[in-house]
This record gives C-alpha cells, sequence and structure tokens, in this order.
C-alpha cells in the first residue's frame, strides 16, 4: 500500500509503538499520503471504541 499511497505517518513522525488497537498491542489503522509530510503523528486516548484515533500534523 505505501507503494501506491506513500508513507505512514507514524512510520515517519511518530513515537512509540503507535497501538490503534491496544487490546491487540497492534497498529492496525494508518494515514498514508505522498503528497505531505508529516511532522507529528500520534495515537490518542479515547474511550468508546475499540480502535484509538490517530492525530497527524502535516506540512
Amino acid at each position: 500500500m505505501t507503494r501506491c499511497f506513500g508513507p505512514d505517518a507514524h512510520d515517519e513522525a511518530g513515537r512509540g509503538p503507535g497501538w490503534t488497537f491496544p487490546a491487540l498491542a497492534l497498529r492496525i489503522d494508518h494515514l498514508l499520503t505522498r503528497d505531505l509530510r508529516p511532522v507529528r503523528a500520534e495515537v490518542l486516548d479515547a474511550t468508546g471504541s475499540d480502535h484509538r484515533p490517530l492525530l497527524v500534523e502535516y506540512r
């Protein structure tokens, strides 16, 4: 997928494991872009879903 859509924001600008599915300690949600450069990526703590939301700042 990264060849078609660009690099993963967390791989480029995130810290830590980036687990978006903490029950299994996995990162299964991704933000990919080829035309923007991520400068910050983090997984937010949130309740109400089994997935955690992503916050990415692009330049």
